[in-house]
């Protein structure tokens, strides 16, 4: 049976995909649109089911994926679709996107897929599916942004990690990940204690554009310290990309997290997955 939905190479995905997201879809197409706008530093492959001469659909659903070439244990591939909470046409695009991706990268046995709108996960067969989280995404709003404290100014010195301090973010991370997987992060606000020099709290702009990877060492707990990184790098996100909104996406058990995103003004906007998916069955000729 052939298959309706056609996927098309962007080799300029700034030119030809990222002005057709329009206001409506914000926020929740922000993750796709800043891997669109920085595909070329990422040499990310963009797909999207139009031509690069044409324009999406005016009455129908249309997607764009990102197949990223990572590090071998990173998110590989991003996923968006107008038809996010329609599971049939949105479930279309996403196979679309997995079987074009078991034939352009023919070396990968799967594929992880973040920040993926959850329903949209009910679409891949539980045979394909090889782990699956859910995490909350918030949006932070730039004008909802607490303030910088200046009490807090006295104490701390806020600027980014040296290379010293990518050892204490990969010696405190719950994921793991590697110094390279850190540098490839395009920003991130550390706190350093004035007296001693160290880095005692940090934030991070993730490869997908959102605010994460914050840790407060322990004794620094309780001063507001990882409020305040998350909220300056949240508002140092919003004004370099000239964006009104900046995601997180924080696993539903993490709930000292979650605080820590209301406090500084952001709201809960759904449940995304992070998904790993066996590209093997994509391969094959039916996959129901």
């Amino acid at each position: 049976m052939a298959h309706a939905v056609e996927l098309h190479i962007h080799p300029d995905p700034v030119t030809t995909i990222l002005p057709h997201f329009l206001p409506s879809y914000l926020p929740g197409s922000l993750t796709l649109s800043y891997i669109v706008s920085h595909a070329y530093a990422t040499r990310s492959l963009v797909l999207a089911p139009f031509s690069p001469s044409s324009a999406p659909p005016e009455n129908a659903p249309w997607s764009t994926a990102a197949l990223d070439p990572a590090e071998p244990d990173a998110t590989r591939t991003w996923f968006w679709t107008s038809a996010a909470d329609d599971d049939a046409h949105g479930g279309e695009h996403l196979a679309a996107a997995l079987r074009r991706a078991a034939t352009l990268r023919p070396e990968l046995q799967s594929v992880k897929i973040g920040a993926l709108h959850a329903p949209l996960a009910r679409s891949i067969p539980r045979a394909a599916t090889l782990y699956l989280t859910t995490w909350a995404q918030l949006a932070f709003s730039r004008p909802h942004l607490p303030p910088p404290s200046a009490a807090l100014e006295r104490a701390y010195a806020f600027r980014p990690l040296d290379e010293d301090g990518l050892d204490d973010v990969l010696a405190g991370s719950v994921i793991p990940r590697t110094r390279a997987s850190l540098q490839a992060m395009p920003s991130n606000t550390a706190a350093h204690d004035r007296v001693s020099g160290r880095a005692v709290a940090w934030a991070f702009t993730l490869r997908q554009g959102s605010v994460g990877l914050v840790f407060v060492r322990e004794e620094y707990r309780g001063k507001g310290l990882g409020r305040e990184v998350m909220a300056r790098e949240a508002r140092r996100a919003c004004e370099e990309e000239g964006k009104e909104w900046v995601l997180a996406e924080v696993h539903e058990k993490n709930v000292e997290s979650l605080a820590v995103c209301r406090a500084c003004g952001a709201a809960r906007i759904g449940e995304v997955v992070w998904i790993e998916v066996t590209l093997d069955a994509y391969r094959e000729k039916n996959v129901e």
